[in-house]
């Protein structure tokens, strides 16, 4: 499936089959160092955008896991059934925002972390020269 992008707004999966288009800036921009972020990527952390649900077209079949945040709030980390790219991770406390994977943009070489969440969980040789914000847990949005 094709998607014709230039300026960083549209996104998906890897296979194709998940597609969307992002219609406002998004609210922060987090690396999030959580371990189930970790998991969830195969990384250090993940790059996430913290954008108003109203404004992430998605098309395409997510499939979802239902996670439990630290507080207990129940998450849905959503991605692509057929070839497992993570795409949003939903909180269900707060059905305003989603968290959308900076990774499945088509162009995100714009995309500037402003904060750095969950360091208390970082991986011990990660070290960064930017001048970021950082939180030992979560930060309320």
């Amino acid at each position: 499936m094709a998607r014709e992008s230039t300026d960083g707004t549209n996104g998906g999966c890897l296979c194709g089959k998940i597609s969307y288009v992002l219609t406002a800036n998004p609210l922060v921009t987090a690396i999030c160092h959580c371990t189930h972020c970790q998991k969830q990527s195969g990384s250090a952390f993940s790059v996430n955008l913290v954008v108003r649900r109203e404004d992430l077209k998605i098309s395409g079949a997510l499939s979802t896991f239902e996670d439990q945040a630290d507080s207990g709030a129940l998450i849905h980390r959503r991605f692509c059934g057929s070839c497992g790219s993570p795409i949003v991770t939903e909180p269900l406390d707060n059905l305003e925002i989603t968290y959308l994977k900076a990774g499945t943009l088509d162009h995100g070489h714009g995309i500037v972390p402003t904060v750095e969440i969950w360091c208390a969980s970082a991986q011990p040789w990660w070290t960064s020269d930017a001048p970021l914000q950082g939180f030992a847990r979560n930060i309320p949005v």
